[in-house]
């Protein structure tokens, strides 16, 4: 069986996962959809990412956000058939990354409470965040994928979703 392997990148709170939710909604008889999230803090997670290719029973395979291993060095996704970078307005998906960090930390009270006692810093430098997505988007125009919003990439992925039923 062919493989169409797929990846999906974007600035963190842009909405990677919530297309991964979509996608496996909507097409869960076709697809695999994989959260990177679950394998880049592997040992290897290059490789990790060509197990899911080989062992899937599915023809097209998601993955979902960023493909860099725990030592914030990137790795190529095997066999990729198209890479998407999830992009619109940078104002935006700061202020959904911004109210998504506070919920957490608001959740994970204690939690967050002793890792700040114990010297943890929380950043939230609007500035930084926007040259993290700078450096990003630079690196994924490289590898040339193509960016696009949610409406444009979900519709792109159905198309090559109803071409391998």
């Amino acid at each position: 069986m062919k493989k169409i392997v797929l990846h999906i990148a974007g600035p963190s709170g842009s909405g990677k996962s919530y297309i991964g939710a979509l996608l496996r909604n909507k097409h869960a008889n076709y697809i695999r959809v994989v959260d990177l999230d679950d394998i880049t803090e592997k040992p290897n997670p290059k490789d990790a990412v060509k197990m899911v290719i080989d062992k899937s029973r599915k023809s097209v395979i998601v993955f979902v956000g960023h493909n860099v291993d725990k030592n914030g060095d990137f790795f190529d996704i095997p066999n990729l058939y198209i890479g998407y970078y999830l992009f619109y307005n940078v104002d935006k998906i700061l202020k959904r990354r911004f109210n998504r960090d506070i919920q957490y930390l608001n959740n994970h009270k204690i939690d967050a409470y002793n890792r700040f006692k114990s010297g943890t810093e929380f950043i939230f430098s609007y500035s930084q965040w926007k040259d993290e997505i700078e450096k990003d988007k630079k690196i994924y125009l490289s590898k040339n994928y193509l960016f696009g919003s949610q409406r444009v990439i979900l519709a792109n992925i159905g198309k090559i979703i109803a071409s391998n039923k």
